[in-house]
């Protein structure tokens, strides 16, 4: 019982793990972006 707990536990941290890599990389290109546009209104 204690380890299917444990698995399951696993399966869920790996799961907000791929969800939180995810929106890492979209707040990234919303950055790069938002650099690349302020610098190309500045010049």
């Amino acid at each position: 019982m204690y380890k299917q707990r444990l698995e399951a536990q696993r399966l869920h941290n790996e799961e907000v793990n791929r969800k939180s890599t995810k929106l890492h990389i979209i707040w990234f290109c919303i950055f790069a972006i938002f650099i690349a546009v302020t610098s190309w209104m500045v010049n």
